[in-house]
């Protein structure tokens, strides 16, 4: 049992939810959590930058092409809804995870290199932060797990769900398969795996 954030709309101390990675699933994870009012203070850590590919299934337009994620994503959502996300253009390594990530009360790792995501599950580990690890993978697979029960795997070849805008359902069924894991994380102190295969799914809910 980890520890229980209570997560009220009232709240003034909203608990600090630092979203590493801002790509399809990262990107689209904090626009979904500030949409939704979900009570909490936003951050986002990433060093890329918008390119031209990434507007079909993040939440970028090609007028923001060659800015950073972090802060595009920012502006649109505060243009959006009102909502303040705090941008941080950094990379994140081993030498600079603790730092970026000490102060959260939940990490989320969306990251899509295997380097980057250990920096997170190691400095998440020694700062006794609450993590979560999740990522798409081949064939429509989601899964979002906890610092205990994640193994660090390199992604394999090719374009990826980050570029490939045919596989925006399974980023979305991602997102909230990643937002359901965070609030059972902040009001329940809970972290389970998840996992789930998107064509299984469909198949499983569209058969009669």
């Amino acid at each position: 049992m980890g520890k229980i954030i209570t997560c009220t709309a009232r709240r003034t101390d909203a608990p600090r939810v630092v979203v590493c990675g801002a790509g399809a699933l990262g990107a689209n994870l904090i626009e979904h959590l500030a949409r939704s009012a979900f009570p909490a203070q936003l951050v986002a850590i990433d060093h890329d930058r918008v390119e031209a590919a990434n507007v079909g299934n993040q939440p970028y337009d090609l007028r923001q092409a060659g800015q950073s994620k972090v802060h595009a994503l920012a502006a649109r959502i505060y243009e959006a809804c009102g909502r303040q996300v705090e941008a941080v253009h950094s990379t994140i390594d081993a030498k600079s995870a603790r730092n970026l990530l000490r102060g959260a009360d939940l990490v989320i790792d969306t990251l899509d290199n295997a380097a980057a995501r250990l920096a997170v599950r190691d400095a998440c580990s020694a700062l006794g932060v609450t993590a979560l690890h999740a990522g798409l993978g081949a064939d429509g697979y989601v899964d979002v797990r906890g610092n205990e029960d994640y193994r660090i795997e390199e992604p394999g070849a090719g374009a990826g769900p980050c570029r490939d805008a045919t596989s925006r359902s399974q980023v979305l069924l991602g997102v909230l398969m990643t937002a359901e894991a965070v609030r059972t994380a902040l009001t329940e102190g809970r972290v389970a795996i998840r996992a789930a295969a998107l064509g299984a799914l469909l198949q499983s809910t569209l058969t009669l």
